[in-house]
């Protein structure tokens, strides 16, 4: 039986959890896409979310990165 190095099972965690993110983020995305379409698809302009605020400030946040 042979032991991993620590960093190795770190390393890998930290992969795993990335592509989680990665995959949670895109799902997000298209949740938010979807909702836009259907909002601009059926006129309902005056329906304001805050979760579009959250998408406004999180793209900004992402270009400043």
């Amino acid at each position: 039986v042979t032991l991993k190095p620590q960093n190795d099972i770190y390393y890998e965690r930290y992969r795993e959890a990335q592509k989680r993110a990665r995959i949670a983020k895109n799902l997000a995305l298209q949740a938010y896409l979807e909702a836009k379409e259907i909002k601009n698809q059926y006129n309902l302009d005056d329906v304001e979310s805050e979760d579009d605020e959250f998408f406004q400030n999180s793209e900004i946040q992402e270009e400043a990165s």
